[in-house]
């Protein structure tokens, strides 16, 4: 099951990527469901598995690390089943409307991000 649901993962992101995203998958692992997405306003989403896995995908706006707020939000309540460029994009929306409730400090861009991240050579961009 674990396989279908990184092929899942794969295909949306290849979709994603037709329509101006970036995405990135972990290699090191392919027992590992999760990526990260550049969305065209260049933050940063990331995806992975519900931990119960049957109900869906989740996600979460990544912004800089603090004490207070720590490094990402929760963009909706509940899983989702397809990941889409509409579905990313309103998790982009809700993700953004709650990080500036906690007034996270958001990235200056992607860049910034990349720059920061644990062993990004773990990771592939899907295309």
């Amino acid at each position: 099951m674990r396989e279908q649901y990184r092929q899942e993962l794969i295909e949306g992101m290849k979709e994603l990527s037709k329509n101006g995203f970036r995405c990135f998958i972990h290699k090191k692992d392919p027992s590992f469901l999760f990526g990260f997405v550049i969305t065209p306003n260049d933050n940063v989403i990331y995806i992975q598995r519900d931990s119960y896995e049957f109900r869906g995908w989740s996600t979460s706006l990544n912004y800089v690390p603090s004490r207070e707020n720590g490094s990402g939000c929760q963009c909706f309540e509940e899983p989702f089943q397809d990941i889409t460029t509409d579905i990313i994009l309103e998790a982009e929306k809700e993700g953004l409307r709650f990080a500036r409730k906690l007034k996270a400090k958001l990235y200056n861009n992607s860049e910034e991000y990349l720059k920061n991240m644990w062993h990004p050579e773990d990771y592939e961009e899907v295309i």
